[in-house]
């Protein structure tokens, strides 16, 4: 492949991703509708938002985004620049927070960008491309069927002179040239630079860096957000785009942190002033879940199991939250649907031939377990493929093409010394395709766990010092990083981390996810220190994606109405549709 039809597929490759997190918001004009606007969808926290400039409801009384089949006015949020706030004043965002409803239905055919994990560099580099994803054409007509006039456009940064002209910060805006000499038609490189369309409805677009195009075809790289469209210069010939760092700020200033999913709080990278989610010690007395060892959260999801095993009629264990060992394995009665059943018990069988680890009858019984969580919420992908690209895809949009498995309590060599050298394994794992190219995703799923179940002793003497070598080599670690990662609470994160930068010799790329619970304090104060002994914030590069069991929860109700997907949220969030 020519460096030329390499940036060309590279490029269609990021922007049908990428687009399914752009969407036009549409205006009342009369009988029809019409395209004014451009958005982003994103999540925070836990938290999805639609967001967009600030400017585009001066002269809109109901506007309106295309979702589920329908038109949909967009719920109430806040406008920025509106006040006299000197911080606020010049900032042109807008930001709506959607409803579990609205994100499931967003979900089936959209996704959302991930905020949480954003890096703190502000990038600037005149080597450096970025793609602008928008709707520009503001005559269209909302018919029976969108047909998007997306712009999918590729230019470079403006330089300093031109932060300096439009009285701007680089920590808070970014300007991109327009209609200059330096801007690449990359769809056709030996064509002159055009004139580009009339950017009317381009404000509320995504930004994305996707390559050092002055390297050809060594020169794309994964996309990395860069923030939104806030309005066209035009005697500067510039885009004026508000970065998501900026954006990330105002959410936090404004959107209150203590919303809760019944209860359980949404978690954000501070968790101070959260307010304790542990239930009433006379409600857990009376559902038999009242146990003091219990962390806040193992509480509330002790009690939440214990609850379930009531509706169910399931006779009890020596908790509310266990199930009578001898009903439990005859009726398979901790997991959600018959094929997950079948699932677990040939995965038994096997782990009992390669020397995996799914502990019995802990995975019959303990309806607080992560083990059975694992099977109940990915399971029905193992068996259907189709259905796990879109959910995948829909969470990871710039990573993944298509999923081809998903294993369970997998490990690429147990006991083999080109990886670990030891006996850990990921929860599930799961192959996937990327522009012709093989991937894989580790996942570590805990539920109601501490990070403190290992004991220093323990962890001291199963310590290996391949996995001092390994952690060396990658680079991706700071300097005397090692003696805090070999100790709870962050050892196990690091061995799965380090398994997952092992396994990379198998495949064209991967990556790690360590996946909880928000409300799990003590996984996010677990997750919090491990970043700090990471040498990148930026997840593209450290390969370590945190991720919070609600949000995958909802996508994948979202993508799929069953009983046993509605099952899932009453159990594990205690939400109800």
């Amino acid at each position: 492949m020519s460096p030329d039809e390499y940036l060309k597929n590279g490029l269609a490759t990021c922007q049908t991703a990428l687009s399914k997190a752009v969407l036009p918001i549409f205006e009342r004009n009369g009988k029809y509708k019409k395209a004014v606007a451009s958005s982003v969808l994103v999540v925070y926290a836990s938290k999805f938002y639609l967001v967009t400039s600030a400017h585009v409801f001066d002269d809109s009384s109901e506007l309106t985004i295309y979702s589920g089949g329908c038109l949909n006015k967009l719920p109430e949020g806040v406008l920025l620049g509106k006040s006299k706030d000197s911080e606020w004043d010049n900032v042109d965002i807008a930001i709506k927070q959607l409803s579990v409803n609205s994100v499931s239905v967003l979900a089936k055919n959209h996704a959302f960008i991930q905020l949480d994990n954003i890096a703190n560099n502000i990038y600037s580099d005149a080597s450096y491309a970025y793609m602008v994803l928008g709707y520009p054409n503001t005559r269209n007509r909302f018919e029976k069927e969108i047909t998007p006039n997306i712009l999918s456009a590729v230019f470079n940064e403006a330089d300093s002179q031109a932060y300096t002209r439009l009285n701007t910060k680089k920590e808070r805006d970014f300007i991109l040239l327009v209609n200059s000499k330096d801007v690449a038609d990359c769809f056709n490189p030996e064509r002159e630079p055009q004139q580009l369309p009339k950017l009317n409805g381009i404000s509320g677009g995504g930004v994305w860096m996707v390559g050092d195009f002055s390297k050809k075809g060594e020169g794309l790289l994964q996309p990395i957000p860069i923030g939104i469209v806030r309005e066209y210069e035009i005697r500067q010939h510039a885009l004026r785009v508000t970065r998501f760092q900026y954006i990330v700020k105002a959410i936090n200033e404004f959107f209150s942190s203590d919303v809760r999913l019944n209860g359980v709080p949404e978690a954000n990278s501070s968790l101070a002033g959260q307010p304790s989610i542990r239930p009433p010690k006379d409600e857990r007395v009376r559902f038999n879940a009242d146990y003091p060892p219990d962390t806040e959260f193992s509480a509330f999801g002790r009690l939440l199991q214990s609850k379930w095993r009531e509706r169910k009629k399931y006779p009890i264990g020596k908790l509310g939250s266990f199930i009578d060992t001898e009903f439990a394995k005859a009726n398979k009665a901790n997991f959600l649907t018959d094929n997950i059943k079948q699932l677990v018990t040939n995965q038994i069988s096997e782990a009992k031939i390669i020397g995996g680890l799914i502990g019995e009858p802990r995975i019959w019984n303990n309806l607080l377990s992560s083990q059975p969580l694992c099977f109940n919420l990915f399971g029905e992908l193992h068996f259907n493929l189709d259905m796990a690209t879109s959910f995948f895809t829909g969470l990871f949009p710039d990573r993944i093409d298509k999923v081809t498995s998903v294993k369970f309590e997998y490990s690429p060599g147990r006991g083999n010394d080109r990886y670990l050298g030891d006996y850990s394994a990921f929860d599930v794992f799961v192959e996937y395709d990327i522009a012709d190219k093989k991937g894989f995703i580790g996942i570590e799923v805990k539920y109601a766990e501490s990070l403190k179940e290992e004991t220093e002793e323990k962890a001291i003497a199963t310590f290996k010092e391949r996995y001092a070598q390994l952690a060396f080599a990658s680079g991706l670690f700071k300097t005397n990083s090692v003696d805090a990662l070999k100790l709870p609470p962050l050892s196990q994160i690091w061995r799965d981390h380090l398994l997952s930068i092992a396994t990379i010799q198998d495949y064209h790329t991967g990556f790690f996810v360590f996946l909880f619970p928000s409300g799990n304090k003590q996984c996010q104060i677990g997750v919090d220190r491990y970043r700090t002994n990471l040498s990148s914030e930026d997840e593209r590069l450290s390969g370590f994606y945190p991720r919070h069991l609600e949000d995958f929860i909802f996508a994948l109700h979202g993508l799929y109405k069953a009983d046993w997907t509605k099952e899932l949220k009453e159990r594990y969030l205690g939400l109800s549709d």
